[in-house]
This record gives structure tokens, sequence and C-alpha cells, in this order.
């Protein structure tokens, strides 16, 4: 198809899951994994986790893997939505202690964003709020355009304010749901809302380092089709 790379996901953390249940893949030994990934020409430097992967009684299990699959980046996923400034103080402060045991262990955390954090609380947006609590050193960011679709978020203008804040982009396209919070199914770049001049432009001033292809489309059989479409649609686009 032409991708350089590749992210995945915590085969055991994303068990049932209803986005994608990769509990048949649970016990598949993480060198495995990794030779998979480096026979098909591709690298993987970053893994999604479920947040309940980072408590005490399961990190080590989870760093251990990681180490295993030879990734780089931990990257957070599944927090629970916060509603008020106390719970998101506690979820910078989680970020914080979490993301200094991980690089203790020779890794990075990242967190990918939600929705949520487009929201308002005590009349702070809670973006601007995580990136002033939680210094890179702890966590890295990973800007997923889901969420900017759902709250109207002008994600080129917002990198380009905050640069170097952000990582890595998760680039696809999609329509406002009619309702908050609905699921936002993925659409090739250019069939949705998401105006790409401006958010390339965007993360090019703000010194994105990875963008990375997410197409959790509807129905799921169309995936590699969209990959191969998202993947035409931006080389062309890119210089």
């Amino acid at each position: 198809v032409g991708y350089a790379g590749m992210e995945i996901t915590s085969f055991h953390g994303f068990r049932g899951n209803v986005r994608g249940d990769y509990g048949p893949l649970t016990d598949m030994p993480p060198a495995q994994i990794r030779k998979i990934i480096s026979d098909s020409g591709l690298t993987c430097e970053s893994s999604h986790f479920m947040a309940k992967e980072f408590e005490d009684a399961g990190i080590g299990a989870a760093i251990d893997w990681a180490h295993g699959v030879g990734i780089k980046y931990m990257v957070a996923t599944g927090l629970p939505t916060a509603k008020n400034a106390a719970e998101w103080q506690q979820q910078f402060d989680w970020m914080n202690r979490v993301g200094q045991r991980v690089r203790r262990e020779g890794l990075r955390l990242g967190f990918h964003t939600d929705a949520s954090v487009w929201t308002r609380y005590d009349g702070k947006l809670a973006m601007d709020e995580m990136l002033r609590n939680v210094p890179d050193d702890n966590c890295l960011q990973q800007l997923d355009l889901a969420g900017v679709i759902e709250h109207d978020v002008d994600a080129g203008a917002y990198m380009s304010v905050h640069r170097d804040r952000f990582y890595w982009l998760h680039l696809r396209d999609g329509v406002k749901p009619k309702e908050a919070g609905a699921y936002l199914p993925a659409l090739v770049p250019g069939q949705g809302v998401i105006d790409w001049n401006s958010v390339m432009a965007g993360a090019r001033q703000a010194g994105v380092k990875s963008y990375i292809v997410e197409m959790q489309v509807r129905p799921v059989e169309g995936s590699m089709d969209a990959f191969k479409e998202s993947y035409k649609y931006l080389r062309a686009m890119t210089p």
C-alpha cells in the first residue's frame, strides 16, 4: 500500500473491545509480534494500552510486553471521562505519575486525545489545562481528529499555537454526529469536514513527528480499501 510503519494496540488490554477485539492474539509471544512486523518491512514505535493496564497490578506486565514487541511509546487510552476541575486534576496527576514510572523503564508515555479534552470546565479548555499541567517529559500528546470534528475545533490553528506539544497526529476524516458522544466512524481524508490544508500546515508548524492513519470505518470489512485511499490522498497533498 505504501505505509512505512504502523501503530498497534495491546492485545491483552483490547480483549473483548467493541471497536476491535484482539482477544485471539492475546497469547502471541511479543517476539513473534515483533518479527511479523519486521518481516513485513514495517516499523512500529508505539502501541495503545487501556488505562486499566497501567494500574499497579498490571503495569509490570504491560511494560514487559512493550519491551518484547520493541516499541518506544506506550499510548494510554480509555481513561474515565472527567466532569469537573477535581477529576481533571486527577487525570493530570495520573499522567504525571504513570509517565514518570514508564520513563524509568526506558519508555515514554503518550495520551490519545478523546473528545472530552475539547470541553470546558470553570471556563477553561481541558486541552489547554492538560498542556499546562502535564509536561512532555511525563506524557506526550497524540492528537486524534475525531474529537475536533465533534467539537468544531480548528485543529490546524490549535497546533500552530501550541508548537512542539503534539508528537503524533491521528489522521482521519468524518462528519459531526447528530448526537453528542455518538460513535464517529472514520472516513477517508477528503470525504468529511476536515480542512486538510489547514491541518497539515498546522502540524508542520507544530513539529509533529509521526502521522498515523486511523481508519475505524463502518463496516469494518472496508478498512483496507480505506487505508489505500487514505494513502493516495495524503501523498498527493504532501510535498
